[in-house]
């Protein structure tokens, strides 16, 4: 029997997880967010993190140039925030939206 698309995605969104958002500065100095619902712990040694990307999002080749990107873990009234960034063709930020480099990109 095949399932539907959009009532597996809502039934998905049910499940209880961190949503976190990946950031990050490209080699053109463009930044780039992206809502991740699952982040998930790969490696202690050395340390490493698995975030899964659709090849088709725009923020996937941002990624693949970049040294460095930034996990933000959401508190729960940050859901505007988590929004923003699940559309996977609105992955940039707006001109003039105002973002924070982490010590990591600056070193």
């Amino acid at each position: 029997m095949p399932i539907d698309a959009s009532r597996f995605k809502q039934t998905m969104g049910l499940i209880p997880s961190g949503i976190s958002v990946i950031s990050l500065v490209d080699v053109d100095g463009v930044a780039y967010g992206m809502t991740a619902s699952s982040v998930a712990s790969l490696s202690l040694q050395p340390p490493m993190l698995l975030v899964c990307v659709d090849d088709d999002a725009l923020i996937r080749q941002a990624i693949a140039r970049t040294a460095f990107f930034g996990v933000s873990v959401l508190a729960a009234d940050l859901s505007e925030l988590a929004t923003r960034f699940a559309d996977r063709n609105r992955h940039g930020f707006a001109t003039g939206e105002a973002y924070d480099v982490g010590p990591a990109a600056v070193s």
